[in-house]
């Protein structure tokens, strides 16, 4: 994981996507191991994140998405919604340089 704090301090890093999969074998609270080390990114990127899971997940895919949430991280459950946020996030900072 100290490898996002790495590429958070990169000039030519605009925004941080992650992709957190749930289910059995997954990590069993996703959120919680990550939340730390966010706070360590460089805090002008913007975090977004697709939560891939369900609540029947033992991990339960609400749980870990309000979690990030309010951890400042913008959570979305498909890749398309995270795809075209990311999209978005970009062009507007293009425009803001």
């Amino acid at each position: 994981m100290k490898i996002l704090e790495q590429i958070s301090q990169r000039e030519d890093i605009a925004l941080i996507i992650l992709d957190i999969v749930l289910g059995y074998g997954s990590h069993p609270d996703p959120a919680s191991e990550l939340i730390p080390v966010l706070a360590r990114v460089n805090q002008e990127i913007p975090i977004i994140c697709h939560v891939l899971g369900t609540t029947a997940d033992p991990q339960n895919a609400d749980l870990q998405a309000e979690k990030l949430r309010e951890a400042g991280v913008k959570v979305f459950r498909s890749h398309y919604a995270a795809a075209r946020y990311a999209i978005h996030s970009l062009h507007s900072h293009r425009r803001n340089q």
